[in-house]
């Protein structure tokens, strides 16, 4: 599309690109294309024509006087220029956010009391930045969280002891008076403690993995019978030696103390093998995803402002993989 630029032209210094012609919808565009790489789902996020995308990325580098777009076979890949601009563009659009839900929060005087439910496993994931943006919005509110599994948590929210739930589901499931919404979704891994035997393994197979000790979920949840269901897909029956747990705490302690194995959430995973708490056992589980969802009683979100600024700053983390 654009070759052999100049690093800034005399025009971009002169008219100051930055300073008067650049756009929020350039901006956009950027931040678009470095995460979704593709023009044509740039266009459909943004709801314009795949012209148009082209066009704005034809007017920053005909303005910045440098390349910040590449075409190889039909394709479009940022340079190194581009790269460096689309996550300035992504800060400054961070920005605007954070500073429409600040103006809203005093707009609507958001203050008083948000009870908020959620699984253990997300308590320390994405809900201390979602409370912390909050409470910065919002410093009047007044926050508390309930952990607890969905079942438990559920009731709660439909007899209004919370105001919303957060957890990690397998699939939507349809809620008589619950509105709900994904935020982001990731896989499963399965994993064991460094001393594991099968720690040392290059290669598993479901058969042997099985036959070990597990940590499952209840037998009559929803998780429980998506994993049976993913154990007869590989050809394996479920473990039979199987120790029923919720507990995070617990779970952790179970791995240290016995040779078990489980599945966490990648997420989960990460801080603690970088601790030397947990290896990842090196067998695939690409059909099995967590998702995770909030759900809150249908029309509360337009009358709770309180839980309307949470819906966004939860939205914001989702899109942000936070």
């Amino acid at each position: 599309m654009s070759e052999n630029y100049n690093l800034y032209s005399s025009a971009a210094r002169e008219e100051g690109f930055f300073g008067q012609r650049l756009k929020v919808q350039h901006l956009r565009i950027l931040a678009a294309l470095a995460r979704l790489k593709l023009v044509t789902k740039v266009a459909d996020a943004l709801a314009i024509t795949q012209p148009a995308v082209s066009k704005q990325l034809a007017e920053m580098e005909h303005s910045l006087g440098i390349a910040i777009i590449v075409r190889e076979r039909n394709r479009l890949f940022l340079t190194p220029a581009g790269k460096r601009l689309a996550q300035h563009a992504q800060a400054v659009l961070d920005q605007l956010k954070r500073a429409e839900l600040e103006l809203d929060a005093v707009r609507f005087g958001v203050s008083g009391d948000l009870r908020i439910g959620t699984v253990a496993s997300l308590a320390a994931v994405m809900l201390p930045q979602a409370i912390a943006t909050l409470k910065q919005n919002a410093p009047d509110v007044s926050v508390s969280v309930t952990e607890g599994h969905f079942r438990e948590l559920l009731p709660k929210l439909l007899n209004g002891a919370i105001d919303i739930a957060i957890a990690r589901t397998w699939h939507e499931q349809e809620i008589a008076g619950v509105a709900q919404r994904p935020l982001a979704s990731e896989p499963l891994c399965v994993v064991a403690d460094p001393g594991h035997p099968l720690a040392r393994r290059d290669h598993l197979e479901w058969d042997e993995v099985t036959q070990w000790p597990w940590i499952l979920p209840d037998q009559d949840s929803i998780a429980r019978q998506e994993l049976d269901a993913f154990f007869t897909r590989n050809g394996t029956r479920s473990p039979r030696n199987v120790i029923t747990s919720l507990s995070l705490q617990l779970n952790l302690a179970l791995l240290r103390e016995m040779p078990v194995i489980t599945l966490f959430p990648r997420s989960m995973t990460r801080p603690h093998i970088a601790r030397g708490e947990m290896v990842e056992l090196p067998i695939r589980v690409d059909a099995l995803l967590f998702e995770t969802r909030c759900f809150w009683r249908i029309g509360q979100d337009k009358s709770n402002a309180t839980l309307n600024l949470l819906l966004r700053n939860l939205d914001e983390l989702g899109a942000n993989g936070g």
